[in-house]
């Protein structure tokens, strides 16, 4: 869609700059939207289903569905909280990785744009593609016309939106998009803060398991679950 959409708009226009730029900006946004909507729901389920089965794992019960009720209800509700609490955050790691992806995706699929407009700058011409040129000025209305020559401010400024506005992401005030983390030091920071979370959800619920039963060896397990996790999340490497 975006390749198809870039080439129409910038056909009249003689700079790949821009017609790269504003490729960039409306695939970022339509990419992190469609990972939003697709994996969120999936996510949160798969973070539970598999926090239930390592919490099942470690008080040594055989069957979940055979389990006292107290214990699928603390177990449960640990792993609804935990799923809820950081699902956002899982989805956006997944919104960074796809972007990085589709960006270099999308530049070899304009390449063949790019190197015209180049090869006819060399050239000392300017480049435009005619049978473009004749489509817009034989059906177009005036009004919605695209002009030969370098696309204006109006209609760059719709893919700035693009680019400002990210789903899933505050709202930025540069026109390049949101900021997001690119580095593997970000990455892996973001990674270590979501560990500890991770780990004090992990403890809230070993409290609420004293609570509800006097098992001290569960407590003991999911004490060294928490116990685990915490060195980890300090790892930067």
């Amino acid at each position: 869609t975006t390749d198809q959409v870039a080439r129409k708009d910038f056909a009249l226009d003689s700079d790949e700059q821009q017609l790269r730029s504003a490729a960039h900006q409306m695939v970022r946004n339509l990419t992190a939207g469609m990972v939003m909507i697709t994996c969120r729901e999936p996510l949160s389920v798969s973070i539970s289903a598999n926090l239930r089965q390592n919490f099942v794992s470690l008080m040594n019960i055989r069957n979940f569905n055979g389990a006292a009720e107290a214990q699928k209800q603390v177990i449960d509700a640990a792993c609804q909280q935990i799923a809820n609490d950081n699902v956002e955050l899982a989805c956006a790691f997944i919104q960074k990785t796809a972007v990085e992806k589709v960006i270099p995706d999308m530049d070899k699929r304009l390449t063949e744009e790019i190197e015209i407009r180049q090869q006819a700058r060399n050239q000392g011409r300017c480049y435009y593609n005619e049978q473009a040129a004749v489509y817009q000025s034989e059906r177009m209305p005036e009004a919605i016309r695209i002009k030969l020559g370098i696309v204006g401010s109006h209609q760059m400024a719709v893919y700035e939106e693009f680019g400002r506005v990210l789903p899933g992401f505050l709202p930025s005030q540069s026109p390049t998009g949101p900021a997001m983390p690119s580095s593997q030091s970000a990455a892996t920071d973001d990674g270590g803060r979501l560990l500890e979370k991770c780990a004090a959800e992990i403890e809230g619920h070993i409290r609420a398991l004293v609570v509800n039963q006097q098992n001290s060896h569960h407590v003991q397990q999911m004490q060294s679950l928490c116990d685990t996790i915490k060195p980890v999340s300090r790892f930067r490497d």
